[in-house]
């Protein structure tokens, strides 16, 4: 048997490391797109004025949460018959809250709403049944 020289050990090591790492990288899932995400993303799902949904909106006076993005303002609602189902949704066009006046903190005012969802970029630690998303208002009014 003929036995490797030092050099001979280096380049099959270095081949070896090649391999594995393009192994690992052709890994990746091409369906997660995480740069699709924020308020400039696309729409995940609609909230349309004819679902006649109602929630809490809510001014966010405090941002030093990390486990939640930054955000001025934020609507919130329960599923009905799930109590611990709470779909929190934060505002990305705050200049469409202009006509309501002064909107306090939490747990703020009941409003119906409608608008288009979008994906969070920030993973957010929270229970399973409670949903987080960017939220672009189509219409919004005081209940």
């Amino acid at each position: 048997m003929k036995k490797l020289t030092n050099k001979q050990t280096v380049v099959i090591i270095l081949i070896y490391c090649f391999g594995i790492t393009l192994f690992f990288n052709s890994c990746k899932n091409d369906d997660d797109d995480s740069s699709d995400c924020g308020c400039n993303s696309s729409i995940t799902f609609t909230i349309l004025e004819s679902d006649e949904q109602i929630g809490f909106l809510y001014k966010n006076v405090n941002n030093s949460n990390e486990n939640i993005p930054s955000h001025n303002y934020g609507i919130y609602f329960s599923k009905p018959n799930c109590t611990n189902c709470v779909h929190t949704f934060f505002v990305c066009n705050d200049d469409f809250l202009n006509g309501l006046g002064e909107v306090p903190d939490y747990p703020g005012i009941e409003v119906q709403f409608s608008g288009q969802a979008k994906k969070v970029c920030q993973g957010i630690w929270a229970p399973a049944d409670y949903t987080y998303n960017y939220l672009t208002l189509t219409s919004i009014e005081i209940q």
